[in-house]
């Protein structure tokens, strides 16, 4: 498969591909499972609640079959767990399957990465300049003081990485990221895993995007994957850190 067909369904210039893993609700039972969904990575929703249909119904403007078609999605992604007789809960966490998640998620973000270098285009630079171009501006209002925790933030920093991996010719690996990335994401959430935008950590981190961006544009695949590494690495232990002392 060429690099510019995947390029075109980038999320920065097409999203079509990426609307498959994050579409916009187009029924009523999708907008239920979207917004049960970002409840549980936000940590509204938090690790192991159960979760009983009337509360729900009202709480999400649902019926019994909108909600049921929602949790069973959610359950076949592993966010929920059934309890028996149709009953769901908020699936546990815990440090072995967050072990499990940031071990797939490297090796297939990594492979999606050298893909993505290999095939990429022009097209594919422009995305992750714009990518990288909307995530500073909003963190330069961050470490200014003017920018409180968002879900923008959140929304851009994910277009960044995925902007990097927009020419990857294997849309299942995609598809498998994305999925580890909302687990781990909500891990970070729930554990309110932050770093504060005044601190030597916080500007580490954005120097990394900056010179991850400017490794992967000159296709040094080498130094690009090490900067991706050490990235992930930061999170990682301060995640395992907090799931050990909870």
């Amino acid at each position: 498969m060429q690099s510019g067909s995947f390029m075109n369904h980038s999320i920065l210039v097409n999203t079509n591909k990426l609307n498959l893993m994050n579409s916009t609700p187009s029924t009523l039972a999708m907008k239920v499972y979207s917004e049960i969904h970002q409840d549980i990575r936000s940590g509204a929703l938090p690790p192991e609640q159960h979760l009983k249909t009337d509360l729900l119904k009202d709480k999400y403007q649902t019926g019994t079959s909108p909600l049921r078609e929602a949790l069973a999605r959610l359950a076949s992604e592993s966010f929920v767990t059934a309890t028996g007789k149709s009953g769901y809960k908020v699936s546990p966490i815990s440090t072995y399957d967050y072990e499990q998640l940031i071990g797939l998620r490297r090796y297939l973000e990594i492979k999606a990465l050298k893909s993505s270098m290999t095939l990429g285009d022009i097209d594919w630079e422009a995305g992750i300049l714009a990518a990288y171009h909307r995530m500073s501006k909003l963190t330069k209002l961050e470490s200014e003081g003017e920018l409180l925790y968002s879900e923008k933030k959140e929304e851009l920093h994910r277009n960044y990485h995925f902007a990097l991996l927009a020419s990857c010719e294997s849309w299942w690996e995609l598809k498998i990221i994305n999925n580890l990335t909302n687990h781990i994401e909500r891990y970070r959430r729930v554990l309110g895993i932050t770093l504060d935008a005044s601190s030597s950590e916080y500007h580490k981190v954005q120097n990394e995007h900056h010179l991850l961006m400017t490794a992967v544009i000159s296709k040094n695949f080498k130094e690009a994957s090490s900067i991706l590494d050490e990235h992930r690495k930061r999170t990682y232990k301060l995640i395992r850190e907090k799931l050990e002392t909870t």
